[in-house]
């Protein structure tokens, strides 16, 4: 936790808010195995970070999520 370098999502923290980006827009976000092993880790990350109070959860292209 907190060390993996994500691939299919983008993790950022600014000031209380930690906002996860579904980031796959060829597969329209859909959650595939590897995209929900790095929404576990990102959200586990953001649990623990004490800094943190908000998660905001978005996604690029035309689709937030399918499937």
């Amino acid at each position: 936790m907190g060390d993996k370098e994500y691939t299919v999502i983008k993790y950022a923290v600014e000031g209380k808010i930690a906002t996860i980006t579904l980031n796959n827009p060829a597969m329209m976000n859909s959650l595939d195995y590897a995209m929900v092993e790095e929404l576990v880790d990102a959200l586990d990350k953001a649990r623990h970070d004490d800094s943190v109070k908000c998660v905001e959860l978005t996604g690029v292209a035309k689709a937030f999520c399918s499937g």
